[in-house]
């Protein structure tokens, strides 16, 4: 991302260059729903609301997967794996997790 910084926002996410200009002016993910949480594991952004996670390429903004799922929360990210807990049907959380371990370094 070339000393670029990605900002998200609850309705939005762009880059900005060190400086604080946006950095691509055409490129801009316009969220389906109103992220609380974000995870990056390149090339993909992860956005994390009570209701779906959103899965986007990084590069294009496309929007790739939407998860759907009842009080979902991001509890860990890392390069390897992002931590996410949710309700099932019987109103017990669940801990799960997308797993990257096998993803190109």
């Amino acid at each position: 991302m070339n000393g670029e910084f990605l900002l998200n926002y609850s309705d939005f996410s762009f880059f900005v260059n060190r400086n604080g200009w946006r950095a691509q002016p055409d490129w801009r993910i316009a969220w389906e729903g109103n992220p609380v949480a974000f995870a990056l594991s390149y090339p993909y952004i992860l956005a994390f609301e009570s209701s779906f996670i959103e899965i986007r390429h990084i590069e294009s903004s496309e929007l790739i997967h939407v998860m759907t799922g009842r009080n979902i929360r991001m509890l860990h990210s890392s390069t390897r794996e992002i931590i996410y807990a949710y309700e099932d049907e019987a109103g017990e959380d669940v801990v799960a997790s997308l797993d990257f371990w096998n993803k190109p370094a």
